[in-house]
């Protein structure tokens, strides 16, 4: 019974190194495929660099808005589908959307 539980514990002690090394190895494969600081900056994962912690949140705001305005102006100016027709770039109305027609 004796050399049992040595074989045991010897298992269990071959099979905590092993977890280990697993681990290891995960997390060194983990760290390899990490994004870089760049590219989570451009994400916007990472706040910018040129920009303070405190104006971030109002410079992300001005950003977001911004972006509203520029397509706001864009549907603004966009032609209707009447003038689309003239210009022969749709030819009817039937595979357009309602909010063309």
């Amino acid at each position: 019974l004796t050399s049992d539980k040595n074989m045991a514990d010897s298992l269990q002690s071959v099979a905590n190194d092993l977890k280990q090394k697993q681990n290891k190895d995960k997390l060194k494969q983990n760290l390899a495929s990490k994004k870089d600081k760049d590219e989570l900056q451009k994400k916007g994962i990472l706040p910018n660099p040129g920009v303070s912690d405190t104006l971030q949140a109002a410079a992300n705001k001005l950003e977001q808005q911004q972006k509203k305005d520029k397509l706001k102006q864009g549907m603004e100016n966009r032609e209707d589908a009447q003038d689309l027709r003239d210009k022969g770039i749709i030819s009817s109305t039937e595979n357009v959307a309602a909010s063309l027609q």
